[in-house]
């Protein structure tokens, strides 16, 4: 019996100094400031330690680490067992696992030295130098979504262009034609055989060509950028011209408000068997437009956005010329400056009328984008505040040449007098709003396609048309009977007369970023 209970004796010690080994193996224990043995453990719920004088007591069947008390041990937890990760050195706690002690772990054992593992410091990418990206930010994540909101560098844009600007009105008919029944007044608006042929509105229909955009971002984050664009657009003409037989049929003539008699009247450029002539209309028009901006991007999943601040650069340039050409079938018909035109004569005049407007300004706007995997849809709006410096220029002569090979030239021609030509610049407030939209197809990570409608406004611009005075007193047409005399009103007169114009744009474009 002795011998049996000093076996049992025996053995419960080495069971003791084999776990106490173990224990201490595992980093479980650790000493108070007053040396005396103390175990942390540490579980999802919060910390437990064991100290003399706490009692070593297991939860009821089924608790939760939760309800134990702290100080007290649970047997058969242990946090090596259970897969529970380290608790870094740092914190303040020494020792591994988040459990409790494993069986045979008995508070007041003989402290052993602990050996606490320390992890490396957390590092932010500040810290690593790795590049920081600000929230919002693009990052190029590769995959099917090319071409995404700010993800290159840089970009240019190429295309197409289509446009149809307002046409342009005109304040008095230029041409007509009559009926030789109503004699010399023939041609005069307000005849009963009198028929407008070129008046109204002159009409340049489309024109064609190009816009080219490019834009670079100045940061790692794409949210800073600048960006420069223009349009150029082809020089349209419009054409218009009426002649008479040899004979001088049918009537052409040039319809005008003489001042001087207070009458409707006309210039003849043919009547039959005395004069055989015709008129010619010539229209050009020119335009072009640059801008430059600066812009601050944002960007989210499958978007983007940007304000624009920037300037604006636009130019019209438009022409309207009237040629009129008489030959004389019979003497003394029609007079130059008071002497009269033999038949073989020729009699020539113009009227010219060029506009120039220039806008200069500052620009704010702003546009959106949305992606998808292979098309985007993208609109914008912009509107410039600013200056247009309006031109006005007024030109036209008449020119005998007698059939001996003589010429004079007068100043003047009808509608283009002493009294109105010359040249005129004035400035104005102006403001130029537009707004677009374009669809896309992404063929490759850099390369895309285009489709987009732009419309286009330009408040007070001068045009051609808008200058015309036809109220003339015939006293400055070097062909009237009354050239030289002093009666009726001085006209015509200029006045700067402005309006507004639109312009509808339609655009196929190539796209590449890069």
């Amino acid at each position: 019996m002795q011998v049996g209970q000093m076996r049992k004796r025996i053995f419960c010690a080495a069971a003791l100094l084999c776990g106490a080994s173990l224990a201490n193996a595992q980093g479980f224990g650790s000493q108070t400031a007053t040396g005396q043995p103390l175990g942390t453990y540490f579980s999802n719920q919060g910390y437990y330690t064991s100290a003399p004088g706490y009692a070593a007591a297991g939860p009821a069947a089924g608790a939760m680490p939760s309800a134990m008390m702290p100080g007290a041990m649970m047997p058969g937890y242990g946090g090596a067992a259970m897969g529970y990760p380290v608790m870094p050195a740092q914190y303040g706690y020494t020792g591994y696992g988040y459990g409790y002690p494993m069986p045979g772990m008995m508070a007041g054992l003989p402290a052993q030295p602990s050996v606490p593992m320390t992890l490396p410091p957390v590092m932010g990418p500040e810290l690593s130098g790795m590049p920081v990206v600000p929230e919002g930010a693009a990052i190029d994540g590769g995959g099917a979504d090319i071409l995404g909101p700010n993800k290159h560098r840089f970009w240019i844009n190429a295309g197409y262009t289509l446009t149809w600007v307002q046409p342009q009105s005109l304040a008095f008919p230029l041409a007509t034609i009559g009926a030789v029944a109503d004699g010399r007044s023939a041609g005069a608006l307000g005849q009963p055989g009198t028929l407008v042929i070129f008046g109204g509105n002159i009409n340049h229909n489309e024109q064609s060509g190009l816009r080219i955009d490019a834009g670079v971002f100045l940061d790692e984050a794409r949210v800073y950028s600048l960006e420069v664009g223009g349009n150029y657009f082809e020089q349209t003409g419009v054409n218009f011209a009426k002649e008479s037989d040899a004979n001088g049929i049918p009537v052409i003539a040039r319809p005008i408000f003489d001042t001087s008699t207070n009458t409707l009247s006309r210039g003849l450029n043919s009547f039959p068997n005395s004069l055989a002539g015709g008129v010619r209309v010539d229209s050009q028009l020119s335009l072009f437009m640059a801008e430059a901006n600066a812009a601050y991007n944002v960007c989210g999943e499958g978007w983007s956005a940007a304000a624009l601040l920037g300037v604006r650069y636009m130019r019209l340039g438009e022409t309207l010329t009237i040629n009129d050409r008489i030959n004389a079938l019979e003497d003394a018909f029609i007079l130059f400056n008071g002497f009269p035109v033999l038949a073989g004569d020729v009699v020539t005049d113009f009227d010219r009328f060029r506009t120039t407007n220039n806008f200069y300004g500052g620009q704010i706007g702003g546009r959106v984008r949305l992606d998808g995997s292979w098309v985007f849809l993208a609109a914008h709006g912009k509107i410039g505040l600013g200056v247009t410096e309006q031109t006005v220029d007024i030109s036209g002569a008449s020119t005998w040449i007698q059939s001996n090979g003589q010429t004079t030239t007068l100043p003047g021609g009808v509608l283009a007098q002493p009294s109105n030509i010359g040249s005129r610049t004035r400035t104005v407030f102006s403001y130029t709003p537009e707004a677009g939209i374009t669809v896309g197809l992404k063929l490759t990570q850099h390369l895309a396609i285009s489709a987009g409608y732009t419309f286009t406004y330009w408040s007070h611009v001068v045009r051609p048309g808008k200058q015309i005075d036809g109220f003339v007193n015939s006293t400055q047409i070097p062909t009237s009977d009354l050239y030289g005399a002093t009666q009726g009103a001085t006209r015509p007169a200029f006045n700067f007369n402005d309006e507004s114009i639109y312009l509808h744009t339609l655009q196929l474009g190539v796209n590449f970023n890069y």
